[in-house]
């Protein structure tokens, strides 16, 4: 199927897109939100906040795309299918535009004060910021000959489109940027995709 970069009107079906894909992960719904059947809509929230921030960062190194299903008659989209965000990591990253810093600023501001009046009542608090603060422990991993790569930050397709190929597309296009680059590409895979994964070209 056909993708294109995100605007922001796909931010909502995008975040429905990923909470269905990862309602039933073993990391994001049963260890991070344990009270996820509580609170089903909280995982939406959370993804479409993460989405707000991935789009106020479009730019050269930082895309956001979204598969869509052409409409019957061939003019439009029926529905979005899919979602994957690639950012470039570079040892010595360009700094950002005077926009992408004001628009990164007034969307974390927002976030804020939405998690404010509607928190993440699912997440446990104390689970809730284990990737943050594993950060630390993790970066060695991009050094070196893997300081340069394209990463891809999350992707998620919708399961009733499962089985026909987005997901690749998604991942092949960060794979084409990097190969014109001249650098590698990188992820964290989900809990039980490891397959997907090495099928689509990561080792």
């Amino acid at each position: 199927m056909p993708f294109r970069e995100a605007t922001y009107a796909d931010l909502i079906p995008a975040s429905h897109i990923l909470s269905t894909a990862f309602k039933n992960d073993s990391f994001q719904s049963k260890y991070l939100r344990p009270l996820l059947s509580k609170y089903p809509h909280d995982l939406e929230r959370h993804h479409l906040r993460q989405l707000r921030m991935q789009w106020a960062r479009r730019s050269a190194d930082h895309k956001l795309f979204v598969a869509f299903k052409p409409a019957a008659d061939g003019k439009g989209e029926d529905c979005l299918t899919g979602v994957a965000s690639w950012s470039r990591r570079s040892a010595t990253p360009r700094p950002a535009t005077w926009s992408v810093t004001a628009w990164t600023t007034a969307v974390g501001y927002y976030n804020q004060a939405e998690a404010y009046f509607w928190p993440d009542r699912a997440a446990d608090p104390e689970r809730a910021t284990i990737l943050t603060r594993s950060a630390p422990y993790s970066k060695h991993h991009w050094t070196g000959s893997r300081a340069e790569v394209w990463y891809l930050n999350i992707i998620g397709v919708d399961p009733r489109f499962e089985g026909q190929g987005i997901g690749r597309e998604l991942v092949a296009w960060g794979f084409e940027q990097a190969r014109k680059d001249g650098v590698g590409t990188s992820c964290i895979a989900a809990s039980g995709r490891d397959q997907f994964y090495l099928a689509c070209g990561f080792d």
